[in-house]
């Protein structure tokens, strides 16, 4: 309630001089209870508590004259609180491990045999032969001279980043034979729909990964960094990397790119971007950004070098792996119906589960009823029916296509051609190419070029005129 009254109690008391221990006898708290016991008792503490509150307000007044003072020679505070970017809430920093486990995991995963000793000493033997004794904290050995692995230490130090130099990786190579598993589905494909098979070629190799990346991110802007390691999930269909033909190989001990297992980086970095304590990093610097570049007003080359300095850039190393590797293989399948010339048709087969999830769509021929490869049918021209590519016959003056059935030869030109495209001479009555008969403009006859002669008199080309003979005239002229 006093606070409430007068505001800043403590500034108050002590200006006043009630809560000096020394000069007053105890403190407020011990002023009152003094205070309340003397009326108890019937005592008349009313002269006190008058001096008391006389002491109260003469302090108030000076609290105030001293902030009107303040504010005359600094400017009131009034408005002036803080109205810049809400501060970066990151999450606390979590140990996986402690230094005694790290310690011990890494040199075991580096192929060092670790024993303990007494007092708190280990020994360390290497392939190469080398021993040393080490220990984790200063009391522990005794006499015997060990190396100190604590953090903060030289050989702690350079243990951590040996180890955080290299990734580690447990990842499955779930593919026995790719290649092997390839052909035969591409094979069992192509025997579906009644044709025989004669190889399988392969294309191209996609390498995908499922399981999950540890990635140490580090968000930084010109005068500040912040670090983590993200857990990314990679979930099945996400992550894939075409590799050349030997991606069908299997995976090697050593992975010195995570693209070559299939991870998609640029993936992973969205997802490490996404991280609360990285997101919040960013989202204060770019807010402190905005607010910095509008400070610089109209001088765009302040404005350029504040944008620089307050961007967020992240960088990204892939520090460990965990899951597995399989193969998505594009073939060339070819085979043939009969004794027809080949086909090629290419299609995408997952070793693995020996799935095929890419493949030309299915349809059936017209004429043999087979089921075949829709690009493997063509359009009869004649019919409109859609059959094996094989069965039709090309016309050797437009191209078009038709059934066999639907096709003669010119017997002027010998070629072949579609019916459509033929007409019979009004002369000889044999098939002939439209486009290789002449018309006659006075009967409007059409025939073949041979038995075509000049009118004399009018100069008109005729049928009647070669039939009649050269240099005759036609009747009436």
């Amino acid at each position: 309630m006093a606070s409430h009254a007068i505001g800043d109690i403590e500034a108050l008391l002590e200006a006043s001089g009630i809560d000096d221990d020394e000069d007053n006898g105890g403190s407020f708290d011990e002023k009152i209870l003094q205070l309340v016991l003397a009326a108890l008792a019937g005592k008349d503490v009313e002269k006190a508590t008058r001096q008391a509150e006389q002491s109260i307000i003469e302090a108030k007044a000076k609290l105030e004259g001293e902030e009107a003072n303040i504010n005359a020679m600094l400017g009131s505070m009034e408005g002036a609180e803080y109205v810049g970017p809400r501060a970066p809430n990151l999450p606390p920093v979590v140990r996986s491990m402690e230094a005694r486990e790290f310690t011990l995991s890494a040199l075991k995963s580096f192929g060092a045999q670790v024993t303990a000793q007494e007092s708190g000493l280990y020994l360390v033997e290497e392939d190469g032969g080398g021993r040393e004794w080490i220990r984790f904290d200063e009391k522990d050995g005794g006499d015997r001279r060990a190396t100190l692995y604590a953090p903060g230490s030289a050989a702690f130090s350079r243990l951590v980043t040996r180890m955080i130099a290299t990734g580690v990786h447990q990842v499955q190579d779930a593919d026995d034979d790719a290649a092997r598993q390839a052909d035969e589905i591409t094979r069992g494909w192509v025997g579906s729909f009644g044709a025989t098979p004669l190889a399988a070629k392969v294309e191209g190799v996609r390498r995908c990964f499922e399981g999950k990346a540890l990635v140490r991110v580090r968000a930084t802007v010109a005068h500040d960094s912040y670090e983590r390691l993200v857990e990314v999930i990679c979930a099945p269909g996400e992550h894939k990397a075409h590799a050349v033909r030997s991606g069908l190989y299997k995976l090697t001990d050593v992975v010195e790119n995570a693209h070559y297992l299939g991870v998609d980086t640029e993936r992973l970095a969205d997802a490490a971007g996404r991280d609360p304590g990285i997101a919040e990093f960013c989202r204060f610097y770019i807010e402190r950004r905005a607010q910095e570049v509008a400070s610089a007003g109209d001088d765009a080359r302040k404005r350029k070098k504040l944008e620089d300095e307050f961007t967020p850039r992240l960088d990204l190393t892939v520090v460990a792996l965990e899951g597995t590797v399989h193969r998505e293989v594009t073939t060339e399948a070819q085979y043939h119906f009969d004794d027809a010339p080949p086909y090629a048709s290419r299609l995408t087969v997952v070793p693995r589960t020996g799935a095929c999830i890419a493949a030309p769509e299915l349809g059936r021929c017209d004429s043999t009823g087979k089921t075949a490869p829709k690009e493997c049918l063509a359009h009869c021209a004649m019919t409109g029916v859609n059959v094996l590519r094989h069965l039709l016959v090309q016309s050797e003056i437009s191209g078009r296509q038709a059934l066999p059935e639907h096709t003669l030869h010119c017997s002027l030109s010998g070629k072949r051609i579609l019916v459509d495209e033929a007409e019979l001479s009004a002369v000889s009555g044999r098939p002939v190419a439209s486009s290789l008969l002449k018309t006659c403009p006075l009967t409007g006859k059409r025939a073949e070029p041979e038995h075509f002669g000049r009118c004399e008199f009018s100069g008109a080309e005729d049928r009647a005129c070669r039939q009649r003979g050269l240099g005759q005239a036609l009747p009436g002229r």
